[in-house]
């Protein structure tokens, strides 16, 4: 008490003095959580995907600014996961379905993600499995599976391990629970994830990410899928601007 007294009674001496003090302490906290956040997420406890620092956006960018992530058709992202520069894709779709099994519809996030994507993530499930091409053989009529968000199991499962097997119902239509992911794999905060249904419509697209091959540059990928991309727009002209360019963002 008696140094908290004296502490005030300094204050109002020189406050000036003071405010500096307190302006250096917050500066130095402020810049050393900074730095320690930064070395914790790049060095510590990075994120949990293989290969997540060659892990790209593809974005599309017209003649003024960034207009869009990359959208493909189905035969267009068999054709472009092929590419010489690429180590991995994947294509996604995201979409609220209700979940419909209990008294009263609830709002879940889906993730509906093409067969390759757990490959190109290089995560296993915590529990059970998840889905691979076998359960997207009919890519238009892919198996009803689900594989559940380490949150989502422990918020409506308990984090039971009984889960596997069980029926979740999103729009009417039961899902068969195969898996659950690890507590940090959230890839777009989704709740579950499902495997997407691709059709032949080139009209229907879904989003490509992409991880570049370890002995390739960022520019060296970009120019080669410049030139994938823009034969994919003759195709589909409507789904790109007239003049476009794109950029890939780790």
């Amino acid at each position: 008490i008696a140094d908290l007294v004296f502490g005030i009674r300094q204050f109002h001496r020189s406050p000036g003095l003071a405010f500096a003090v307190c302006l250096s302490l917050a500066l130095g906290i402020g810049a050393t959580t900074v730095i320690f956040s930064v070395v914790y997420a790049v060095l510590i406890n990075p994120y949990p995907y293989k290969g997540a620092d060659r892990m790209v956006h593809v974005h599309v960018f017209d003649k003024t600014a960034f207009l869009t992530d990359l959208l493909l058709s189905s035969s267009q992202f068999q054709q472009f996961q092929n590419s010489k520069v690429l180590d991995g894709a994947m294509a996604m779709d995201q979409a609220s379905m209700a979940e419909t099994g209990g008294d009263l519809p609830e709002s879940v996030m889906a993730g509906h993600l093409s067969s390759s994507a757990f490959d190109y993530f290089g995560v296993p499930a915590l529990m059970g499995r998840e889905f691979s091409p076998e359960d997207a053989r009919d890519a238009l009529h892919p198996a009803n599976v689900a594989v559940l968000s380490y949150q989502y199991w422990k918020s409506h499962y308990a984090g039971q391990p009984n889960v596997l097997g069980k029926t979740l119902q999103l729009n009417r239509e039961n899902y068969t629970i195969i898996g659950v992911l690890p507590k940090r794999f959230a890839w777009w905060g989704c709740d579950v994830y499902l495997p997407l249904k691709y059709s032949s419509d080139p009209n229907r697209t879904a989003m490509v990410f992409v991880r570049i091959k370890p002995s390739i540059g960022f520019s060296v990928a970009q120019a080669e899928l410049q030139a994938s991309i823009q034969e994919f727009a003759k195709e589909t002209p409507r789904h790109f601007p007239r003049d476009f360019k794109i950029g890939l963002v780790p």
